[in-house]
């Protein structure tokens, strides 16, 4: 991008520690409140401990902070912004709210939500050996950093690329409180996952009073492409992860499975949804599916009723087998040595089982959004496949196969029917989904076989155009939005 490379930018961080391991200062996330810093820096300032030069992170002091503070969590690790930022215009680049100078740099201020955006709307509440604390967002700002906001020579990044973008009236509360802290909402931009197009949402724009810039990417485009050529890494549930490669595709093979799909959290309509179906048709005997977690005290009729309503009528649903299908959770496939907290927490975007892929054929993706009609959202999910030679049906927002293809993947009409990615009504779109498994599924598998190699050629397309996307940098697309946004505003 000309117009990044030709400008120059800085990220303000207000609170450091020097590291005896790196020989040099790290910043501290914003977003931390200050009277959690000043708890963590004599812990690491000057210490000797092992730290990346990527991300910062310091997990190894979180269980130290959560004894104090207790939970919800104030995660203490930088997110991607701080990674790619150096990667475009190196550490040097990182500076304290002292080296702001008067010049015609741009000056951004990230805050790292990794907590999670309940500091930035109504604050957190926090119970430890501290006692009671309640954090807002007026904690995390030093006076002197809040001066130079509030003077517009530093504007704030929200940032929180790693997953969809806030629907517009919560990000118009963010605004909302950032106001009553005198800052203007044009200096705030919020990264998120996907766009969201004014047009597309005019009832939800209205009266909104602070409205902040949106400004997006998608990061596991970039993520998984990165990935492609350091297989095989040891992975985090304690086997070696490898991908598939062309060389493994072998056509006298006959696979012993038609569908692979993997479920984390199921308080998700679709997710839950695809369960119960998952039940009702028996598609376990033809597919390897996971699904983890579901909050104990959520395992009823009520809670899937509930959850489930924006995509199944009450009249749709079987109650006993909604209760087969609560009785079988979790469903595992390589998680049983893990305890509940683990099954939540681990991390995905490197974990792959070869041999899952070689088993199956056909990859059910189950994103993370479904119910919205906003620009489509990209997680790691969408991208297993593709790095893995499966052809896939997709369990997401409205049009995301075209959004796909406006990236240069392709899809695979017409042997699977696809019409579903052009209908806007989510339950209508659900509905269209699983008939096109059941229709998938009654077919023998030889002849899914034989019509998997025949589209070969689609897969080996699908991964190139993956490994063209490496070594770019994601920031790259949000700081030249940014600066366009910033010449007109």
């Amino acid at each position: 991008m000309v117009q990044v490379n030709g400008s120059h930018f800085k990220l303000v961080y207000s609170n450091w520690f020097y590291s005896a391991r790196l020989e040099r200062r790290i910043p501290f996330a914003n977003g931390i409140p200050l009277e959690v810093i000043d708890k963590l820096k004599p812990m690491v300032d000057n210490v000797d401990f092992n730290i990346d030069t990527q991300h910062y992170h310091l997990m190894e002091y979180q269980e130290k902070i959560e004894e104090m503070y207790g939970r919800p969590v104030l995660y203490l690790n930088h997110s991607n912004m701080i990674r790619y930022f150096q990667k475009l215009f190196g550490i040097e680049n990182l500076i304290t709210e002292d080296e702001i100078a008067d010049d015609d740099v741009h000056y951004i201020y990230p805050i790292e939500v990794c907590m999670g955006h309940a500091l930035l709307l109504d604050g957190i509440d926090t119970t430890g050996s501290l006692g009671h604390r309640k954090f807002s967002l007026k904690d995390i700002f030093t006076p002197k950093i809040l001066d130079k906001i509030r003077e517009g020579k530093v504007d704030i990044a929200i940032q929180c690329i790693h997953d969809p973008t806030l629907y517009p009236t919560v990000l118009a509360k963010i605004g909302d409180n950032f106001a009553e802290l005198g800052i203007n909402a044009r200096q705030i931009h919020y990264i998120g996952g996907n766009y969201l197009d004014d047009y597309k949402f005019p009832q939800t724009f209205v009266g909104i009073k602070n409205k902040i810039n949106i400004l997006a990417a998608n990061l596991a485009l970039f993520q998984n492409a990165d990935l492609l050529d350091k297989f095989p890494i040891p992975g985090p549930l304690g086997y070696q992860c490898e991908i598939v490669t062309e060389q493994d595709l072998d056509e006298t093979h006959l696979r012993p499975k038609k569908f692979l799909c993997f479920n984390r959290s199921l308080e998700r309509a679709h997710r839950l949804a695809l369960a119960y179906y998952c039940e009702k048709h028996n598609w376990y005997e033809s597919g390897i599916f996971s699904f983890l977690n579901l909050q104990p005290q959520n395992k009823t009729s009520d809670f899937f009723r509930h959850t489930v309503k924006p995509l199944l009528r009450h009249n749709e649903i079987n109650f006993i087998t909604v209760g087969k299908c609560l009785a079988r959770l979790p469903v595992e496939i390589d998680t049983h040595h893990l305890n509940v907290d683990q099954r939540w927490g681990f991390p995905t975007v490197s974990v792959f089982k070869k041999d899952f892929y070689l088993d199956s054929y056909i990859h059910i993706i189950s994103e993370t959004l479904f119910n919205l009609n906003v620009n489509p959202f990209f997680s790691e999910k969408t991208f297993r496949p593709i790095m893995n030679f499966q052809p896939f049906i997709m369990i997401g927002n409205y049009r995301s196969l075209a959004g796909l293809k406006q990236l240069g993947f392709k899809t695979f009409s017409p042997f699977i029917d696809e019409s579903y990615d052009e209908e806007i009504q989510p339950r209508i779109r659900f509905a269209m989904l699983i008939s096109e498994i059941n229709r998938i599924n009654a077919l023998p598998i030889e002849q899914i076989h034989g019509w998997y190699y025949f589209i070969k050629d689609i897969l080996v397309h699908n991964y190139k155009t993956l490994e063209k996307y490496q070594g770019k940098n994601p920031f790259n697309f949000v700081l030249d939005d940014y600066l366009e946004y910033k010449n007109e505003n």
